[in-house]
C-alpha cells in the first residue's frame, strides 16, 4: 500500500508550500566549512517495529540539506501498517516557501530489514545520487540537481503530531566523506536528548565516521522519548546552542533553529526551512 507522502506527491502537480511536522530526537552535523561540502555520505538503518497506536505518516531517515534549499532523504515511511515502504526522495526549492517533491516507486521492508541510504556527488553531471539498498540489495536510485550538501542528519518525523510512540532504533556504518577536509567538522556534532553514537575521523577531516547512533523511542503524542528500561518517558526541554563543542547536544522540537546543525542538515541553513513535512499533509 502506498503511503500517505507517496499519495500526495503523485497528485503533486505543481509547488507546494512547505509545512513543517513534528520531529523526535535526531542526530546531526553542519554547516560544513566554507572551501567544502559533503561530497558522499551513507547510513544503515535496522527497522524497529511500527509504531504503536499511530493513525498518522511516520518516517524515518538520514538527509542532507544543500546549498539550493533541497533536502535530499532517502525515507522509510510507515502509514497504517506493521510493515514499512521504501523510497528515494528529494525536496527540490523552487521558491523562498514552496518545493516540489521528486520521489522513486517504493519497496515494502519489514522490522529487522537494514536499509541503506547511500548519497555521492557526481562531478560529471553536477547531480547527487540517492542508492537505496535492503539487505544488501540496491532497489531504487534517485540522481537531483541540488548544489553542495552542507550538512547530514538523522530525523524522527511525523506529518503531524499523531505518529504514536515510535520504538528505539539504530543506525550503523555511517560514514560521510567531504570534498575537502573539514578537521572542525565534529564542533557541529548536536545529539538529540537520549541520542548516542561518536564520531571521529582518522585522516584530519577528510571522512567522519559513526559506528552506531541510537535513537531513543519516541512518544509523539506528549513530545517526550520513552526510555529503554521501562514505558515511562522523558519530558525534552528548549533547543539549545550545537555548534560549540563534541559534546553539545540538542532536544527534540517541532521547529529548526537557524545555525544550529539540525538546521544545515535538513534545511541547509536555509530560511525559511523548507524540511519536515513536505507535501501538504
Amino acid at each position: 500500500m502506498p503511503s500517505s507522502r507517496q499519495l500526495l506527491a503523485a497528485l503533486a502537480a505543481a509547488a507546494v508550500p512547505a509545512v513543517e511536522g513534528a520531529m523526535g530526537p535526531a542526530f546531526s552535523t553542519g554547516p560544513v566549512a566554507s572551501n567544502s561540502f559533503i561530497r558522499e555520505a551513507t547510513s544503515t538503518l535496522i527497522l524497529p517495529k511500527a509504531p504503536t497506536g499511530s493513525s498518522g505518516d511516520l518516517s524515518l531517515w538520514v538527509g542532507m540539506g544543500t546549498s539550493k534549499g533541497d533536502l535530499i532523504q532517502s525515507i522509510a515511511d510507515n502509514w497504517q501498517s506493521s510493515n514499512w515502504a521504501i523510497f528515494a526522495y528529494t525536496l527540490l526549492s523552487t521558491s523562498a516557501t514552496t518545493q516540489m517533491p521528486v520521489q522513486s516507486d517504493s519497496t515494502t521492508a519489514y522490522p529487522g530489514d537494514q536499509i541503506t541510504m547511500h548519497y555521492k556527488y557526481d562531478d560529471s553531471t553536477g547531480n547527487y545520487t540517492q542508492y537505496v539498498s535492503i539487505n544488501g540489495n540496491l532497489v531504487h536510485t534517485l540522481s537531483t540537481s541540488d548544489g553542495h550538501a552542507l550538512g547530514f542528519g538523522s530525523a524522527v518525523e511525523c506529518a503531524e503530531t499523531n505518529c504514536g510512540v515510535v520504538p528505539a532504533h539504530t543506525w550503523i556504518n555511517t560514514v560521510i566523506t567531504m570534498d575537502v577536509a573539514d578537521p572542525n567538522y565534529i564542533n557541529t556534532l548536536g545529539k538529540g536528548q537520549g541520542v548516542t553514537g561518536d564520531m571521529v575521523t582518522g585522516d584530519g577531516g577528510k571522512t567522519w565516521t559513526v559506528s552506531k547512533i541510537s535513537i531513543p523511542g519516541y512518544d509523539f503524542s506528549s513530545g517526550k522519548i520513552v526510555t529503554a528500561s521501562s514505558s515511562s518517558t522523558t519530558s525534552t526541554t528548549t533547543k539549545t546552542s550545537t555548534t560549540s563543542t563534541k559534546t553539545t547536544t540538542t532536544t527534540a522540537t517541532t521547529s529548526t533553529a537557524t545555525g544550529t546543525a539540525a538546521h544545515w542538515a535538513q534545511c541547509g541553513g536555509k530560511t525559511p526551512c523548507l524540511s519536515p513535512t513536505r507535501e501538504a499533509c
